[in-house]
C-alpha cells in the first residue's frame, strides 16, 4: 500500500498550494515509503521521491523501499545533501510538517529548498495515517488479540505482596513471548491510591486486600501498536470503586456503540461523559474519551469534547472512559474500535466484568 499512500500524498499538492514535500516524521516516512529504520528523511515532488538514510540502513533501505530512490549518506546530513543535488530546483513551495519540526531544523529546510518558499503544513500527513488499509488492519487486530491473551495470563499472575513494577515486568515478559515485537508504550500497573494517577508510573508498593489495581498495556505487531486498560480488584471490592467501576464501564458500553461512519468524534465523547455525570462521576473524568492507534500510540482522530473530527470507515481508535478519586483509586476500561463501513469491531476482546483476584 505504500504506493497508494505516495499518489495520494501528491494528490494532495495542490489544495495545499505546494509542489514538494519534506518528510521527516519517522511515522510518516515508513507509512508512505514501508521503510523503518530510525533515521531517514523522505523528500517528495510531483514526479519523484528520494529516501536518504545513512549507512547502517542500507541493506534495509533496499529492500524495504519500492517507491522512492534511496541514497545513503555517510554523514547523515540530508538537507546538504538535497541542496547539492538541487532536488527542489524547479518548486516553488516545498511543504513540511509544521508541527513536528523544530525551529533549527526548520531553518536549516528553508536553506536547502531556496530559492523554493519553505511552508510549515499542519496535519498534512495525517490523513494518510488516520484511515488504515487491509494490511494496516491485519497488524493491529494482531496486537490487540496478543493484548488479549496477555490480559488473561496476568490474572493467573498477580498475586498480593507483588510490587507494581513486578506486574509490569510480567508484562512486557508476556508480551514477548505472545509474538509481540515489544511494548507498544512502558506500561502503567498503578495501584490502590496510586490508581488514581491518570498515567501513574510503576513503583515499588506491594499490591494488598481492597486494591483496584489499572493495568494499561499495548502490542507493538509489524510497527502497529494496540493499547488496552483493564482495572482488577485485589479481595472485596469497596463499594464507592465497585460504583466507579460500573459507571465507567456503562459509559464506554454506550460510547461503543454509537461508534459508526459520518459520527462527529465529540459526540461520541459527549455520550459517555453523560454517563458519567449521570451517575456523578464527571467531575474526576480527567482526559479525553479515545485517541487514533496506528503507527504510534497517538495518532488521530481524537475523540474529546472539543474534537473536530468526524468517524469514518478505515479509522482505528481507543475509548477508554475512566474516574480517578484522589486517595480512594482510580478505574479506566479501554478497548480498540475499528470502524467499518456500517458501524464498529471491537478488536479487544478481553473480559470486562469485574475481576477479583
Amino acid at each position: 500500500m505504500p504506493d497508494n499512500h505516495l499518489d495520494h500524498l501528491r494528490e494532495s499538492f495542490s489544495s495545499l498550494k505546494i509542489d514538494g514535500m519534506i518528510i521527516t516524521h519517522l511515522p510518516h516516512v515508513r507509512l508512505i515509503t514501508g521503510f523503518s529504520g530510525s533515521n531517514a528523511l523522505l523528500a517528495v515532488t510531483r514526479r519523484k521521491s528520494l529516501l536518504l538514510t545513512d549507512s547502517r540502513y542500507e541493506l534495509q533501505a533496499h529492500r524495504e523501499v519500492e517507491n522512492a530512490r534511496v541514497l545513503v549518506v555517510n554523514d547523515g546530513d540530508f538537507p546538504r545533501m538535497l541542496k547539492k543535488r538541487s532536488w527542489f530546483s524547479r518548486c516553488r513551495t516545498v511543504g513540511f510538517d509544521g508541527d513536528r519540526t523544530s525551529y533549527h531544523m526548520a531553518t536549516v529546510l528553508r536553506g536547502t529548498v531556496k530559492p523554493a518558499r519553505l511552508k510549515p503544513l499542519s496535519r498534512a500527513c495525517d490523513p494518510l495515517a488516520e484511515r488504515k488499509d487491509q494490511a494496516a488492519i491485519r497488524a493491529i487486530t494482531k496486537a490487540a488479540a496478543i493484548a488479549d491473551r496477555v490480559f488473561h495470563r496476568l490474572l493467573s499472575v498477580i498475586a498480593p505482596g507483588m510490587t507494581e513494577r513486578q506486574v509490569a515486568a510480567e508484562v512486557s515478559y508476556f508480551l514477548r513471548q505472545e509474538g509481540a515485537d515489544g511494548d507498544a508504550f512502558e506500561p502503567i500497573v498503578v495501584s490502590g491510591p496510586n490508581s488514581a494517577l491518570v498515567h501513574g508510573m510503576p513503583s515499588n508498593r506491594r499490591l494488598r486486600a481492597g486494591d483496584a489495581v489499572l493495568l494499561d498495556f499495548g502490542a507493538r505487531y509489524r510497527g502497529y501498536h494496540s493499547d488496552i486498560s483493564r482495572t482488577v480488584f485485589m479481595g472485596k471490592i469497596k463499594p464507592t470503586l465497585r460504583a466507579m467501576y460500573d459507571a465507567v464501564l456503562e459509559a464506554q458500553e454506550t460510547a461503543i456503540a454509537a461508534v459508526a461512519p459520518g459520527v462527529r468524534a465529540r459526540a461520541i465523547y459527549d455520550l459517555a461523559h453523560d454517563v458519567l455525570k449521570r451517575q456523578g462521576f464527571a467531575e474526576y473524568f480527567k482526559h479525553g474519551l479515545g485517541h487514533g492507534l496506528g503507527l504510534e500510540v497517538h495518532e488521530f482522530p481524537r475523540l474529546s469534547h472539543d474534537s473536530p473530527d468526524t468517524l469514518d470507515a478505515g479509522m482505528v481508535f481507543t475509548i477508554e472512559p475512566g474516574v480517578y478519586i484522589p486517595r480512594i483509586g482510580g478505574v479506566r476500561i479501554e478497548d480498540d474500535i475499528l470502524v467499518t463501513a456500517k458501524g464498529r469491531r471491537v478488536l479487544t476482546k478481553a473480559l470486562k466484568a469485574p475481576v477479583v483476584l
